[in-house]
């Protein structure tokens, strides 16, 4: 579904959850003509998990479809297909089985992002992040820049934030297989500033 519009805001998570215990989640592109049967063949990552962090995957999936479900009289905003005439279906995790418990020692953090549209804020987030002044970015005039300048979709988008310490964490080198780094302001996706300022570790290495 699109969310919005104005900011071409949709979800293109690629998740799959069974039973609320196990997840698969990942590139997974196969779009053979752009990514296989090409001279430079691209292979992305895929995990495989069990344990809590596919439970957590799947209350995602389902905060998605239950704003899909309620939305999908709206064609501005859902296209929704289903087979056979089947309905839409807003908590398929919920009605599945209870999370697995941590049974491994791999610490996964579980993040995602409602990008715009389904939620404004998280009214209990704590979360306060330093943001960037307007001089830091320039961005067209009366186009509003989410990335950026907007704490409230900071609260609702923490992958975005999770990305930034990810790579402030680095400590020797970064390897990045990416489409694009760097694009123009709203409605478009955006340059992030913060994942460009240097970490108060020194990185790179002297």
């Amino acid at each position: 579904m699109t969310t919005s519009k104005t900011a071409f805001s949709w979800n293109h998570s690629k998740l799959l959850v069974v039973d609320n215990r196990t997840a698969v989640t990942g590139g997974i592109n196969g779009w053979k003509d752009d990514y296989v049967d090409t001279a430079h063949p691209v292979s992305d990552v895929d995990l495989a998990l069990t344990g809590p962090a596919a439970g957590s995957a799947g209350k995602y999936l389902d905060t998605l479809w239950a704003w899909t479900c309620q939305n999908k009289s709206n064609i501005a905003s859902v296209w929704f297909a289903s087979s056979n005439g089947a309905g839409c279906m807003p908590s398929l995790a919920q009605d599945a089985p209870a999370p697995a418990p941590a049974d491994g020692n791999v610490p996964v953090i579980a993040v995602g992002g409602l990008g715009v549209g389904i939620k404004n804020n998280d009214p209990a987030s704590k979360f306060n992040p330093t943001l960037p002044t307007a001089a830091d970015t320039k961005c067209v005039v009366g186009l509003h820049d989410n990335t950026n300048a907007d704490r409230d979709y900071d609260t609702v988008n923490p992958e975005e934030s999770a990305l930034r310490a990810l790579v402030a964490s680095a400590r020797d080198h970064i390897e990045i297989s990416q489409q694009d780094l760097n694009a123009t302001c709203p409605p478009l996706p955006r340059y992030d500033i913060r994942s460009t300022t240097r970490s108060p570790r020194r990185w790179p290495p002297a």
